[in-house]
C-alpha cells in the first residue's frame, strides 16, 4: 500500500503560495487558542486545523474557481501521513468548507474548524501576510480580536464579513477590530522594502493593486461609493502602470494580452465616469442664472442624469459580464501563480534601490522633454499628456517605498500638474458639449468654465517650473 503524502510533501507537489498558507496557518492557530475551550476542542483538533490551513489553497492552481471542492477531493484520494483516514476526512471537510459556498450540514467540530480557518484566509485576503493579531480577549460577548494590517487595511474587512459561518453555526460571539491606519497614509507604503529583489516587489506590488480592483469592482456594483467608478478604472491604470514600470524585473512573465484587455475595460467604464463629472458640474449649486438659462440648465441636468441611469445599467452589465469575470480571474492567476519566486537565489539587498533609482532617472528626463512649458493646444494634446503625467507619478509612488521622501515629493509635483491638465481637459470638454447642446448656453456656465480653465493653465505653467527646478536630486538618488 502506497505511502500517504505529508502536508509539506503535497503543498510542494501542487505549487501555490506557501507564504499564504503559512501565514493563514499562524493566524488560524491564534484564533483557535482563544476559541478553543468556549468550543470544547481539543489539542488534536488544533493539528487537523493547521493542516487545513496549509493545504486551503492546494487545487488553486488546476482549477481557481473550484479550488475547496477540487482540493479536499484531492486531500481524500492521496490521504495523508500522521492523518488518520477519518481525520483526513475531517481536514476535507474544512477546506471545502473554507470558502463558503457550501452550507450543507457538518459535524459541530468540522463547523468550528471550517470557521476558525475561513476568518484566518479573510486576515490574509490581500495575500501580502501584512495582518498581524495584536491582541486576542474573551469579554461576555465572545471573542474580541484586535488586527493590524500593515498594507492593506480591508485585510480586516474581509476576515468580518467571513465570519459569517462562525456566527451562523458557532454558539460564540466574534467581534474583529481593525487598528486605524496613520493619518495622511500612502495606499502604496510598506508594499517594496528595500531588502526586496524587484521580481519580489513587482509581485507584492500587484497582488495589492489586484485586490484593489477586486474591491472597487464590488463597490461600483453595490453603487454605495459615490467614486468607486473613478476608483476602479484608477486602480486598473495603476496595475498597468506597475506592469509596465517592473517589465525588465519579470522577464516576459506576464502575457501582453492582459494589459490590453485591462485597457479595454478602462475604456468601457470611461463614459460613466465622464457622465459622473458633467453631471457633477452640472449640479454645482453656484450655477443659478436667471429667467430662461435656469430653466434650460434645469432641463440639461435631468437629461444627463437620465442618461447616468442608462449608463448605470450599462456598467451592471459590463461589470457582471463573462468577459470582465474572465479577466479578473486571469489577473488573479497572475498574481498567486505565474509571478511565485522561482528556486533562483535572491538579488542583493541593493539591488531594489538600483533599479528604482533608474527607472525613476529615465522618467524624469522624458518627462521634462514631453512637457511643454505652457499648456498644449487642443484637447487632444492635453489629455495625451496628462495621460503620460499620470503614468509617471505611479512610477514615483511605487519607487517611494524605497526612495524615500524625494520620490514622494517628485510624486506629489507630477500629481499636482497632471491635476491642472485635468482640469484643463475638463473644461474644454464641457464647452464641447455646450457647444453641441443645440441651444444657447447660459452665459454664466461658459463664463465659469472659461475662467476654470484660465486658472489651471496658470497652475500648469507654475508647477512645470518648479519641475524643472527640482530635478537636480533625481540623478544621485539613494536610498532614504
Amino acid at each position: 500500500m502506497k505511502t500517504p503524502p505529508s502536508v509539506a510533501e503535497l503543498c510542494r507537489r501542487h505549487p501555490d503560495e506557501e507564504a499564504h498558507g503559512q501565514h493563514v496557518a499562524r493566524l488560524a492557530g491564534r484564533l483557535f487558542a482563544a476559541a478553543r475551550a468556549a468550543l470544547e476542542l481539543t489539542g488534536r483538533d488544533g493539528a487537523l486545523l493547521a493542516a487545513a490551513a496549509r493545504l486551503h489553497d492546494l487545487a488553486y492552481a488546476q482549477d481557481p474557481a473550484s479550488h475547496p471542492a477540487r482540493g479536499a477531493a484531492l486531500v481524500l484520494r492521496r490521504g495523508i501521513a500522521a492523518f488518520t483516514p477519518a481525520e483526513t476526512e475531517i481536514i476535507a471537510a474544512v477546506i471545502r468548507l473554507h470558502s463558503g459556498a457550501a452550507r450543507a450540514p457538518a459535524p459541530r467540530r468540522t463547523l468550528a474548524l471550517a470557521s476558525l480557518l475561513r476568518v484566518a484566509d479573510g486576515l490574509d485576503h490581500s495575500h501580502l501576510q501584512d495582518a498581524e493579531i495584536r491582541r486576542i480577549a474573551r469579554d461576555p460577548s465572545g471573542i474580541r480580536v484586535r488586527v493590524r494590517c500593515a498594507v492593506y487595511p480591508g485585510n480586516a474587512a474581509w476576515a468580518d464579513r467571513k465570519a459569517d459561518l462562525w456566527r451562523a453555526r458557532l454558539p460564540l460571539g466574534l467581534r474583529i477590530d481593525s487598528s486605524p491606519p496613520p493619518a495622511g497614509g500612502d495606499v502604496l507604503a510598506g508594499v517594496a522594502r528595500p531588502g526586496d529583489a524587484p521580481p519580489q516587489a513587482a509581485r507584492r506590488l500587484l497582488c495589492l493593486l489586484y485586490r484593489l480592483i477586486a474591491d472597487h469592482r464590488l463597490a461600483a456594483l453595490s453603487g454605495t461609493a459615490p467614486d468607486a467608478v473613478h476608483d476602479l478604472r484608477v486602480s486598473i491604470r495603476r496595475f498597468r502602470a506597475a506592469l509596465r514600470f517592473y517589465r525588465g524585473a519579470l522577464r516576459g512573465a506576464v502575457p501582453p494580452t492582459l494589459s490590453r484587455r485591462l485597457a479595454a475595460l478602462t475604456r468601457q467604464l470611461s463614459a460613466v465616469r465622464d457622465q459622473e463629472v458633467w453631471i457633477a458640474f452640472l449640479r454645482d449649486e453656484t450655477l443659478r442664472p436667471d429667467g430662461a438659462s435656469e430653466r434650460e440648465a434645469r432641463a440639461w441636468r435631468r437629461g444627463a442624469e437620465v442618461t447616468q441611469r442608462r449608463l448605470r445599467r450599462r456598467l451592471r452589465r459590463i461589470l457582471l459580464g463573462a468577459s470582465c469575470r474572465r479577466l479578473l480571474q486571469r489577473t488573479a492567476v497572475l498574481v498567486r501563480l505565474d509571478l511565485l519566486p522561482g528556486p533562483a537565489p535572491l538579488a542583493p539587498p541593493a539591488a531594489l534601490t538600483a533599479y528604482l533609482s533608474r527607472r525613476t532617472c529615465r522618467l524624469c528626463r522624458r518627462i521634462l522633454a514631453a512637457a511643454p512649458r505652457v499648456p498644449p493646444p487642443t484637447p487632444e494634446a492635453t489629455h495625451a499628456l496628462r495621460k503620460r503625467l499620470r503614468r509617471a507619478r505611479y512610477y514615483a509612488e511605487f519607487a517611494a517605498p524605497v526612495l524615500g521622501r524625494r520620490a514622494r515629493a517628485l510624486a506629489k509635483r507630477l500629481n499636482r500638474i497632471a491635476d491642472a491638465l485635468g482640469d484643463i481637459h475638463d473644461a474644454d470638454v464641457h464647452l464641447a458639449r455646450l457647444a453641441r447642446s443645440g441651444a444657447a448656453a447660459p452665459a454664466l456656465l461658459s463664463a465659469r468654465l472659461a475662467a476654470q480653465r484660465r486658472r489651471a493653465a496658470k497652475r500648469y505653467k507654475r508647477e512645470r517650473r518648479q519641475l524643472s527646478r527640482r530635478m537636480a536630486w533625481v540623478s544621485e538618488a539613494k536610498e532614504d
